[in-house]
């Protein structure tokens, strides 16, 4: 999804893909109309970080939940960069997001399988190791007990 901001901080353009994505009209989202759907919780913090790079002239990256057009609230990683005009003066910011909601869950998943991992392995008072497949045969190691 692409966006552009002019030197006003206001939306000046959305591609089709963040149309499909919100389910609005481009000028729904023009101006200000993009932060609707930005979560409640997120939007302090997302239109704060967007008006210190804004007016520092500095790339950002940023994560917030964006209302889809399900209503569904999506994780996006949102990149700006300002623009130049050819004489050098700010012109204002274009940007891109993606929707990184499936991998913020599986890092989430992974996360929470180890840490029932370490909880087990303790539990169990279990040792783990790692194999070694180029010489075929167990490396490192550690007691997972408590008695460590």
């Amino acid at each position: 999804m692409i966006w552009m901001s002019g030197t006003d901080k206001l939306c000046t353009y959305v591609n089709e893909p963040w149309l499909d994505f919100t389910g609005r009209s481009h000028e729904e989202e023009l101006g200000n109309g993009w932060a609707e759907g930005v979560h409640p919780e997120d939007s302090g913090e997302c239109l704060k970080i967007y008006a210190k790079a804004f007016d520092s002239r500095k790339p950002f990256e940023m994560r917030y939940r964006h209302r889809r057009h399900d209503g569904e609230y999506r994780w996006i990683l949102d990149k700006g960069v300002p623009r130049f005009n050819p004489d050098g003066s700010f012109a204002g910011y274009i940007g891109s997001c993606i929707d990184v909601t499936e991998r913020r869950l599986a890092a989430e998943a992974v996360q929470k399988s180890d840490e029932r991992f370490r909880l087990a392995a303790k539990t169990g008072k279990m040792f783990a190791y790692e194999w070694d497949v180029g010489c075929d045969q167990a490396v490192g190691g550690e007691r997972t007990d408590s008695r460590d």
